[in-house]
């Protein structure tokens, strides 16, 4: 029996074969050597024997029909032309192929979204830096809001947080700005990302500019790209350094 083309490659035969002894340990003792061989080596072949396994083992009836039982006889009661007649019923392997080449795309799509996240998440830390403490806090220790930018400054982020809910009265836009950088040192995003908002629709401006900064860094950090964009691009009109910064964020991450 031939079971390799002209091209070097499994043929029908010795797709189906390959296929049979994955379900059957005593047709996979049967299995010559070098075709073992070369299934081992190319992924080509492979992936077809793979994608004809998968599809019978999944299916009951077909995986009754050419399950490799021993009847009374002593002999099996599927041959390998019936496992070919099924697998190949127009003697026609092109959906084979078609199949194998989506497994091949699904596998490199998710290998190249996780490496994308991943070069998302280095962006972050690379341009993300706690904005420098610009108040004059410096009251009694019953003062949250004093508290809470001396563990600001010592990047004592977990203590910060609990002060900065604490804070409640006094310069609130400065504290919410300064609650959303400590948040975001703690990978906590989503909740900075609130807090942002609330300095951009204040009707405070001092930190306005900064916060956009600052909350496009928040949605590249959750890998939100199309709305980090939108805002870095709003900063491209503003003449100071967040401009010069956004552009070339923007042209790392298209």
């Amino acid at each position: 029996m031939i079971l390799i083309d002209k091209k070097g490659h499994l043929n029908e035969e010795g797709i189906a074969l390959i296929a049979e002894g994955l379900m059957d340990a005593e047709v996979y003792k049967r299995i010559p050597d070098h075709l073992l061989d070369h299934i081992d080596e190319c992924l080509e072949c492979k992936q077809k024997v793979l994608v004809i396994y998968d599809i019978i083992r999944n299916d009951e009836e077909t995986r009754d029909s050419v399950s490799m039982k021993y009847a009374k006889t002593g002999q099996p009661q599927a041959s390998l032309s019936s496992v070919k007649r099924w697998i190949f019923p127009k003697r026609n392997i092109a959906w084979i192929s078609a199949a194998a080449l989506v497994i091949i795309f699904l596998g490199f799509y998710f290998i190249t979204k996780s490496f994308r996240q991943t070069s998302y998440e280095q962006l972050f830390s690379e341009y993300f830096s706690p904005y420098q403490n610009l108040l004059t806090m410096k009251g009694d220790s019953a003062n949250n809001g004093s508290d809470a930018m001396y563990f600001y400054d010592m990047k004592m982020w977990d203590s910060a947080n609990i002060y900065f809910y604490k804070a409640k009265g006094m310069d609130e836009t400065a504290l919410n700005f300064y609650h959303a950088n400590t948040l975001l040192a703690q990978h906590n995003a989503k909740e900075a990302i609130l807090y942002f908002e609330l300095v951009i629709n204040g009707d405070d401006e001092r930190f306005r500019t900064q916060a956009k900064w600052y909350l496009a860094l928040a949605y590249l950090q959750i890998n939100h790209i199309e709305e980090s964009r939108k805002l870095l691009t709003q900063l491209l009109a503003i003449t100071d350094v967040y401009s010069e910064k956004a552009k070339e964020l923007l042209e790392r991450i298209k």
